[in-house]
């Protein structure tokens, strides 16, 4: 659902509808994690076990999560300030977002300014003296 929720983001009226369900999921994860607390060790137990056999698919659809969170985040989240919040700074999708440890940051640019006076309009302004 979240996937498929974020691929159909497009453009900032997509991206603000798309903040609506997923503060629904939101919702719903934080009543899943509810209802974990209440069980007992051994129903725990269970679920663990049945998470571990569905690990590999949780792996693939987490791996297409942050796919999608990443195009958004390279687009800029289409201008929605409301999916950029959610999806920073929410417990549940900020993974999504994050940068991949693998890529190298984009260094910044240390080059210093020409010398001389860069906003005249008179181009010999621009050469160096003689």
């Amino acid at each position: 659902m979240v996937q498929q929720t974020l691929a159909a983001v497009q453009d900032k009226e997509s991206g603000d509808k798309a903040v609506k369900k997923l503060q629904g999921i939101q919702k719903d994860i934080q009543r899943l994690m509810d209802l974990r607390e209440k069980l007992s060790e051994a129903e725990k137990e269970k679920m663990d076990a049945l998470s571990e056999k569905m690990e590999e698919r949780m792996d693939m659809l987490s791996e297409r999560c942050e796919k999608e969170g990443q195009r958004l985040l390279e687009a800029r989240y289409y201008g929605s300030a409301a999916l950029k919040d959610i999806l920073e700074n929410s417990d549940e999708f900020s993974d999504l977002v994050e940068p991949d440890e693998d890529v190298a940051e984009p260094e910044e640019d240390n080059t210093p300014a020409p010398a001389g006076n860069v906003l005249s309009p008179n181009p010999e302004d621009l050469l160096p003296p003689n």
